[in-house]
């Protein structure tokens, strides 16, 4: 009598041409068992040229082929900041008895921004708060041979982080010199402008907590906290006409 039998180490890969119908296979994926995963691939049917899409078909065949070598061996991750030819991260294997063999010991997900191995460059904004201010330095590496930094503690996170993360950076300012604001039109001024189009990857501040930015960017955990007051003349001593004598 016969049974079926679930494989647990299965992966299906569907080929179809490039047709509207053939799409129409997305629809059944749901019902296959496929515990390693499901993979469609597209190739374009050449009418007039039975070489080329047979060289297409080849090609689709080999990148499944790589992608089931791929799945079944290694766990990949891509890092931040990673050129796109750079190869990813390998964090984990499967052995021959299906365990899986970690690269860094009890973890899985290593912490992408602990420290960055390759030292990429990027773009931050800061402005003017004092004592925080802009300097331009001296520096023959960059255009101009002049480099714009930052005095007070937004220079001196920057410093800190660079050191800690393994990265370089250059400030770049926004048009208005502001911190932002947003507009009718649903864009922002200033800094937050400069983050909101990804024109830089952060400012190290100082930024007060806001509900509205909050809903645009994300914070960072606090790295002060301070308050604001209102100061008055002192008043000379009157006597309380309602306290009695």
């Amino acid at each position: 009598m016969l049974a079926t039998e679930q494989c647990s180490r299965s992966s299906i890969m569907l080929v179809t041409d490039d047709s509207p119908w053939a799409f129409s296979v997305m629809q059944g994926l749901t019902d296959l068992q496929a515990p390693w995963g499901v993979g469609v691939f597209g190739v374009t049917n050449t009418e007039h040229n039975a070489n080329m899409t047979r060289e297409n078909l080849s090609q689709a065949i080999a990148t499944a082929r790589q992608l089931l070598d791929v799945s079944w061996t290694r766990v990949l991750s891509w890092l931040p900041f990673t050129d796109p030819e750079t190869r990813p991260l390998q964090v984990a294997s499967w052995t021959t008895d299906q365990n899986l063999s970690l690269v860094y010991p009890s973890n899985l997900f290593p912490k992408k921004f602990l420290r960055f191995p390759h030292r990429p460059h990027v773009m931050v904004t800061a402005e003017e708060y004092p004592p925080q201010s802009a300097v331009m330095v001296d520096d023959p590496t960059v255009p101009g041979s002049k480099r714009l930094t930052f005095t007070g503690a937004a220079g001196y996170i920057m410093e800190v982080l660079s050191t800690a993360m393994n990265f370089t950076y250059t400030y770049l300012r926004a048009p208005d010199k502001s911190w932002g604001v947003l507009k009718s039109d649903g864009t922002w001024s200033g800094m937050l402008g400069l983050i909101t189009r990804e024109q830089v990857e952060f400012t190290p501040g100082p930024m007060l907590l806001d509900f509205t930015r909050s809903q645009w960017m994300e914070y960072s955990a606090y790295i002060s906290v301070g308050g604001y007051h209102v100061l008055a003349a002192r008043g000379r001593p009157e006597v309380d006409p309602c306290k009695d004598n």
